[in-house]
């Protein structure tokens, strides 16, 4: 049976846990995505440019010579996204700060009811913390952001039945 010191030490180490990856994924989380997605896109649009090159050189010129730079504002849709993104991240904000509320409320009853050393509780959560966050990063950053998801075949047979069906 777990006793109150490990209650105690389970609880903290959650809502400590917790609020770092909300926290991460609101920043360099989603700074990392943003970039993640860049890159992808242009590998998909490099790629199928490098083959229409290849395979049929004269309907680059064709592309080229009929190309007009799109007349189209997009200011409405990236209102929009900020606004989904900028209400998510609130909520997501409060459902952490109730959660760390009721965490850190039921942490100190149990420390002031059992007599709990709550700074053996908090130095392993910290530690625990600290090795978690390296991990993220590292993790996030060397092969997360390096993972290459975007299928330029699947673009290109996507592009071609498009066509083909209008």
């Amino acid at each position: 049976m777990l006793s109150s010191k490990d209650i105690a030490n389970i609880i903290l180490h959650i809502v400590i846990i917790a609020s770092f990856i909300i926290v991460f994924f609101f920043t360099y989380g989603s700074y990392l995505e943003e970039k993640i997605v860049k890159q992808q896109m242009e590998y998909i649009v490099d790629d199928l440019i490098g083959d229409i090159k290849v395979i049929a050189p004269e309907a680059t010129s064709l592309i080229k010579q009929n190309l007009v730079k799109p007349d189209v504002n997009m200011e409405e849709e990236d209102k929009k996204a900020a606004e989904h993104n900028s209400t998510l991240k609130r909520n997501s904000f409060i459902a952490l700060a109730i959660v760390i509320a009721i965490g850190f409320g039921i942490v100190y009853y149990i420390h002031k009811n059992y007599d709990i050393p709550m700074s053996e509780i908090i130095f392993s959560n910290v530690v625990s913390l600290i090795a978690v966050g390296i991990t993220y990063f590292l993790f996030s950053t060397f092969f997360i952001g390096n993972y290459r998801s975007a299928d330029p075949n699947f673009v290109k047979k996507k592009l071609i039945e498009s066509i083909q069906n209008k």
